[in-house]
């Protein structure tokens, strides 16, 4: 398992290195160049120095007096060595060991026939007279010269090695003393259960990196806990709902055998036990497909849909219904939108099934298709008292109903707002409630 103080102290440790390695690379190259200039720089001088003797002595011709003033100025300067030579390229002042034959123009650092390293600047002397000299050729010992860079990049190399250790020790108790609210968190995140929904982490003295990640994680908590006990409402809504036609069920069965019974009653019996038996499953067909759209599901047989014949299409399948309670239904306006005609029918029957049942006789439900920009709206109005706030909140919730008392029909679960409210979201939309012009409109809002 990997450790985040690690890591970061590693990380830091690395970053030091390669800074250090980065930095040492030009300090190194930096004072090599300098040295390197310092060093032609004052063998450019001295050759001056040489040609200025050589003015000097040329009158009378003496190569002793000129040997003498070079040895002189050359006192102190053991790192020096001075070449005079000759028009035959022979050495005539400065001893053996040049290496003539491998000087050319250019060049810098030669090793002598000795294997000494050296630096060297050569210069074309000019009025030698009887002198005969044409070359003068001044070297540079850089045994000093490596001497210190090479004690240069062992300090380098020590302090960077230092420095490395040095970072991930301190690297390690900043990482360890920084992520100590983490740990706080986490302590806090353990304690949360099933039966502790209610706990939050708290984000109060934290860092602010860290208080978007606990905000979140808050978040994550209530999104939970909502989900939590909306399953517990639902299990116990599930349950009450089940319970009746279960009930009826059992107690018909357990009547039918109880005596010996005509076919007559035994036929009446499975009826009424179909009849229960068919509600149950649309029950359970509701609740399956709440649970699919749950879980996220998107409608894939999308089509470019006209959805005013599909409004007609559920206001004659409800004609006879309208019909027997006295109500008249009104389509007014078009739209069109990418959706599942299928699935758009179920809603806006949905829609119009729970408009019969609160509309008063003798009144009309106005079914309204329009478009709002890029956005197609489904609704359906029908005349009566405003619905209150805490009504149109829970209105398309499962298995709610605001006035059980008021619906006239006996197979309402309290699924068909709740199955408008998913239809509404698998294809990308929402379902809303409002009120306008003395009327209660309700209906989806999908995108085109």
């Amino acid at each position: 398992m990997s450790s985040i103080t690690a890591s970061l102290a590693l990380s830091l440790a690395g970053v030091t290195v390669m800074t250090f390695l980065a930095a040492g690379i030009a300090i190194y190259w930096g004072v090599a160049y300098t040295l390197e200039q310092t060093a032609r720089e004052e063998m450019v001088g001295k050759l001056r120095i040489v040609q200025h003797f050589v003015d000097e002595v040329v009158q009378d011709g003496n190569l002793e007096t000129l040997r003498h003033h070079i040895d002189d100025v050359m006192t102190g300067h053991g790192e020096l060595t001075v070449w005079l030579l000759n028009d035959r390229d022979e050495v005539v002042h400065g001893g053996l060991g040049l290496p003539v034959r491998q000087l050319r123009e250019g060049d810098f650092e030669v090793r002598t026939v000795s294997g000494k390293k050296m630096a060297f600047a050569r210069k074309s002397l000019e009025n030698t007279g009887s002198l005969q000299l044409r070359t003068a050729v001044i070297a540079l010992d850089m045994a000093p010269r490596a001497r210190l860079l090479r004690a240069l990049l062992y300090l380098m190399l020590t302090a960077g090695s230092l420095a490395m250790l040095l970072t991930f020790t301190l690297s390690l108790q900043a990482t360890r003393h920084g992520l100590r609210p983490i740990g706080r968190l986490s302590r806090q995140a353990a304690t949360i259960a099933p039966n502790s929904l209610a706990l939050r982490l708290d984000i109060s003295g934290i860092a602010r990196e860290l208080e978007e990640l606990a905000q979140a994680f808050n978040g994550v908590l209530d999104r939970l806990e909502s989900a939590y006990q909306q399953v517990r409402s639902f299990n116990a809504d599930v349950a009450h709902e089940l319970r009746t036609p279960l009930a009826t069920l059992i107690s018909g069965t357990q009547l039918a055998l109880s005596a010996n019974r005509t076919q007559v009653h035994l036929r009446a019996t499975l009826e009424s036990n179909l009849e229960e038996l068919e509600g149950l499953k649309s029950l359970v067909n509701d609740m399956m497909f709440l649970a699919h759209a749950d879980h996220g599901t998107v409608v894939q047989d999308l089509v470019d849909t006209n959805l005013r014949p599909e409004v007609q299409k559920v206001c004659e399948f409800y004609d006879a219904l309208l019909e027997d309670s006295g109500l008249k239904a009104v389509i007014e306006g078009r739209a069109t939108a990418r959706c599942s005609p299928a699935l758009m029918r179920r809603a806006i029957s949905n829609l119009l099934s729970n408009a019969i049942k609160f509309t008063a006789p003798g009144e009309s439900i106005k079914l309204s298709l329009t478009e709002h920009g890029r956005i197609a709206e489904i609704a359906v109005a029908n005349p009566g008292p405003p619905i209150p706030a805490e009504t149109q909140e829970r209105m398309f919730s499962r298995f709610y109903q605001a006035d059980p008392a008021r619906v006239r029909s006996g197979d309402s679960h309290g699924l068909g707002l709740a199955i408008v409210s998913a239809i509404a979201k698998m294809h990308g939309g929402q379902a809303f409630c409002e009120r306008a012009d003395g009327m209660t409109r309700v209906g989806i809002r999908i995108p085109q």
